[in-house]
């Protein structure tokens, strides 16, 4: 039988702590690496904000074309040269799987991102670099987990649908997914933008009597357009994908500086002037 010990008991139990003036110096060092953070999130915020409204002028309003040619298309009138095709046709659309995890072998000292749905809305951002659960080559060989290269859109396709995230490395994921794999053609920013503004036709295509979920075969008929001239598009979208990137980095070192810090802080494994230095070079 476990050992346990009841609430009463631990509520008598002794802890040690610093002075409270020390208390608070050290939620002043820690806080400093708190506001950037916040700072940072909020500054993404806009960069997304941004990205939207770059692809809005340039896919929907058509903005850059206002005082060219425009044909009917599937999708309306758009660009003389631009075309109305479906996702299905204009990129790779991968699902997922799960190796038997009862075979240790796919499992065990593995090395490949195998994302589930909780990565990504755990981490609640725009670029993940890692899963918390990892496969083995062989597992991938033996299931339908299907591997996919860095800079493509996983988006949740079951139970929670729509969250969308780009992985910074080779990864596969679970049946909860549908990616798409950007090509020369269609951007990784387009299709971001593409996925957003058609979250509500994604979302109002899933079914199921367990949990909702949306049939890959049904998304890959959504409408794209593919377009034409949008070099300028491209380029001012991947500048902004790029701050995003590094702020979300800087992110991921605050925290980790943060979580290194503050049980070194209370038991004076760390002096408060050693860990004021280190904040001080990262804020």
């Amino acid at each position: 039988m476990a050992d346990y010990v009841n609430l009463t008991e631990q509520r008598r139990m002794y802890i040690t702590l610093p002075p409270i003036e020390t208390q608070e110096a050290i939620a002043h060092v820690l806080g400093l690496l708190d506001d950037k953070i916040e700072l940072n999130r909020r500054m993404n915020d806009t960069l997304e904000q941004m990205a939207m409204a770059l692809y809005k002028h340039w896919f929907v309003d058509f903005g850059p074309f206002q005082d060219g040619e425009f044909v009917e298309s599937e999708l309306g009138m758009i660009p003389k040269g631009w075309e109305a095709t479906t996702i299905g046709n204009a990129v790779e659309v991968l699902g997922g799987g799960t190796p038997r995890t009862t075979v240790p072998e796919y499992w065990e000292n593995a090395d490949i991102n195998w994302f589930t749905p909780s990565d990504l809305t755990d981490n609640a951002s725009l670029f993940i670099t890692n899963s918390r659960k990892k496969i083995s080559r062989q597992g991938l060989e033996n299931s339908s987990a299907k591997l996919f290269p860095p800079y493509s859109l996983m988006m949740t396709s079951r139970a929670t649908i729509g969250v969308v995230t780009i992985n910074r490395t080779w990864a596969c994921t679970n049946q909860g997914f549908i990616v798409l794999v950007p090509n020369e053609q269609f951007s990784l920013y387009q299709l971001y933008g593409w996925l957003k503004t058609n979250m509500d036709t994604i979302k109002s295509l899933s079914n199921g009597s367990t949990f909702m979920e949306v049939n890959r075969t049904n998304f890959k008929s959504i409408p794209i357009v593919r377009a034409q001239g949008i070099e300028t598009y491209i380029k001012q979208s991947k500048d902004i994908f790029d701050q995003i990137d590094v702020l979300l980095r800087e992110i991921d070192t605050l925290s980790e500086i943060r979580d290194f810090l503050l049980p070194r802080l209370l038991s004076g494994e760390i002096e408060l002037e050693e860990a004021e230095e280190r904040v001080e070079e990262v804020v």
